[in-house]
């Protein structure tokens, strides 16, 4: 099945958003797992 370049353009932006949302979530957890050691 061949994409648009728009529909291209948003499946790469969607990855880019997931993952910079996961790398968000990790340090929080971290971060959180940090202060419960203390």
């Amino acid at each position: 099945m061949e994409m648009s370049r728009r529909e291209q353009a948003l499946v790469v932006a969607s990855i880019e958003v997931r993952q910079k949302y996961e790398k968000e979530e990790e340090r929080k957890a971290k971060r959180k797992a940090r202060s419960k050691h203390i």
